[in-house]
């Protein structure tokens, strides 16, 4: 298959807005996580990252996955082992720093609120965080998909 190919140069642009997508939910949550580990238990008010751009990185994310997962083949040049091993490791690896955030709201940060003065902003953050998951968990099974794809025949 011709390194141009239509499917070709659509599946690595698709892949490319998502792995761009979950770099800035990734840049964008880390702030986010300092904060909530400097201040456990106390509901933040002002969050040090901007909304618009984790918005962005979702819409963005989802329109290019499940478009992607819909109507466009995965299409790898040859296959290898080792990019395999490195395409699977790079999505797992994406996951556990969303499930650490996960993990510290939840575990650490949640039964300490002594106080919820906004039950809305708390339940609308929740959400977002629920969605930032979701979306680290579909790009690992999208990472999992492209790995199925490079790995070798038996």
């Amino acid at each position: 298959m011709d390194d141009f190919s239509p499917s070709r140069l659509r599946f690595g642009l698709l892949l490319t807005v998502q792995t761009v997508a979950v770099a800035l939910l990734l840049w964008g949550a880390m702030p986010i996580y300092r904060t909530i580990m400097a201040a456990p238990g106390q509901q933040l008010n002002d969050l040090p990252t901007s909304p618009v751009v984790i918005v962005i990185a979702l819409v963005a994310f989802h329109a290019a996955y499940w478009y992607r997962l819909r109507r466009v083949p995965i299409v790898v040049r040859r296959r290898s082992l080792l990019m395999a091993h490195l395409v699977i490791f790079a999505g797992r690896l994406s996951f556990i720093f969303g499930g650490s955030l996960f993990a510290l709201v939840v575990f650490r940060h949640f039964p300490d609120l002594a106080e919820i003065a906004d039950p809305f902003r708390l339940i609308s953050r929740s959400l977002v965080m629920l969605v930032i998951l979701f979306s680290l968990y579909c790009y690992t099974l999208e990472l999992e998909r492209v790995s199925a794809a490079y790995q070798p025949p038996a």
